[in-house]
């Protein structure tokens, strides 16, 4: 149980991590000290989970802004749907942004029509994930550094899959520490990971994999069933998320989602999030998503 316990509203564990959080009507506005018990509460526990929730998505900016700049445009806020932007096939393990310089902080996803219990999303805590990676896998990727590039198939293990060369990519270390909690995080993801560098692609593989069933087993993993009207925010850093392909018979998954970031996709990324951009096509529902 945490240690932080607001007269706001109490506080449920979830299994394997995360956290519900009951007694709040997100319509109103926080008190000061729920706010710092948000945001201490999001990068303590990973993922946070409200139920019975009717945000606008007004409401939904002005939580997330008490974690930081709410972003705008393209990675800020898009609703989300089969019919549109991700599909309904599987989407790999990922991080929003990854392949950047400065990935995504934080997001959230508002159900805001789904047909209850039918969907899902997949959560996997890279922190979690490195506390318990054996001893000597550790030391196998301790040092390395990482690949991490926008994918073209959204469904597919990157690492099995020839490098995009024409895609937003980032070198980076294969463990980094947490910007805000200085925890070790895992921060290789089988969407994303293109190779773990300065080793030979059999061997960049047979690593990659060996991290991804540690961290991905089902004991590090937790699977949030949707229903109308849940919030829920998790730690786009340490948090790896993912979701099953959508059977054809689930006709509705509207997801309104905001995220918190330093910069705007369009900063980061600027030829693939100008006017005529791949990923400006993707928010209008054009192309399947890529990350």
């Amino acid at each position: 149980m945490s240690k932080l316990q607001p007269r706001d509203f109490h506080i449920e564990p979830l299994e394997p991590f995360g956290a519900r959080i009951v007694g709040l009507d997100l319509r109103a506005p926080l008190s000061p000290e729920s706010q710092q018990a948000f945001r201490d509460l999001l990068f303590e526990h990973g993922v946070l989970v409200f139920e019975g929730q009717n945000l606008a998505e007004a409401d939904q900016r002005r939580l997330m802004g008490h974690i930081g700049r709410v972003a705008g445009g393209l990675n800020g806020f898009t609703m989300l749907d089969p019919e549109g932007n991700l599909g309904r096939t599987n989407i790999c393990f990922h991080s929003d942004y990854a392949f950047t310089a400065k990935p995504i902080t934080a997001l959230s996803l508002f159900a805001v029509e789904v047909e209850d219990g039918q969907t899902c999303t997949r959560f996997a805590s890279g922190t979690r994930g490195y506390e318990a990676m054996p001893v000597r896998l550790k030391a196998a990727l301790e040092g390395r550094k990482a690949l991490s590039v926008l994918p073209k198939d959204q469904g597919l293990v990157q690492i099995d899959e020839p490098i995009p060369a024409d895609m937003p990519s980032i070198v980076r270390e294969a463990i980094i520490d947490h910007p805000v909690t200085g925890q070790k995080v895992v921060y290789i993801h089988e969407m994303q990971c293109g190779e773990i560098v300065g080793l030979p692609a059999e061997e960049s593989r047979a690593l990659a994999h060996a991290v991804y069933d540690a961290i991905y087993r089902p004991t590090n993993v937790y699977t949030h069933a949707w229903k109308k009207g849940d919030l829920v925010v998790w730690d786009n850093v340490g948090v790896h998320h993912a979701r099953p392909a959508l059977d054809d018979a689930v006709a509705r998954r509207s997801l309104r989602r905001i995220a918190v970031a330093e910069k705007d996709l369009a900063e980061l990324c600027p030829e693939y999030a100008g006017p005529n951009g791949p990923l400006v096509k993707l928010s209008q529902g054009q192309v399947a998503a890529p990350a």
